[in-house]
């Protein structure tokens, strides 16, 4: 649906802010491998990293054999806008991200050291820290809006 005004068409529908902002920090790249998507800004793993979160959406019920829940879409999109809200570059380790048998998401960071997971679940987020070299551990509720604090602190 569109208004027409002086032989311009202008959408009438309104597109959702995030996607609006997403597209315009949008860039394609064209490297040995093929085609890909970057976003300004972002560190080179973001796109991987989305891509791999977004692939949950096809697990289904017992996904693992053992009566995992699905991956809610929601919380799919959830933990794709707060990586994405992040002020993270590429100076921040690419994490690994595992669908959890509860139906959320964990994002995991292990730099040897240093051990880092967050996880996502439709009733909130925790994460959990090691430090290998003195043993010692944190596991807490966590409420920020992005990574930020929890990158800065532990990584």
């Amino acid at each position: 649906m569109s208004n027409q005004t002086m032989g311009i068409n202008y959408p009438t529908a309104r597109k959702d802010p995030y996607e609006l902002i997403k597209s315009f920090l949008e860039v394609k790249i064209s490297d040995h491998e093929g085609e890909g998507t970057l976003y300004a800004g972002m560190p080179n793993w973001f796109s991987e990293v989305d891509d791999r979160l977004h692939a949950f959406s096809q697990l289904n019920d017992n996904w693992d054999s053992y009566g995992a829940s699905y991956i809610d879409e929601d919380l799919i999109e959830q933990a794709s806008e707060f990586l994405f809200s992040s002020n993270l570059d590429n100076n921040v380790p690419k994490p690994f991200v595992v669908p959890r048998k509860d139906g959320g998401i964990n994002f995991e960071w292990d730099l040897g050291e240093k051990f880092l997971s967050l996880e996502i679940r439709k009733d909130g987020m925790e994460y959990f820290f090691f430090n290998r070299k003195d043993e010692k551990s944190i596991e807490k509720e966590y409420k920020e809006q992005n990574l930020d604090s929890l990158i800065k602190e532990f990584l």
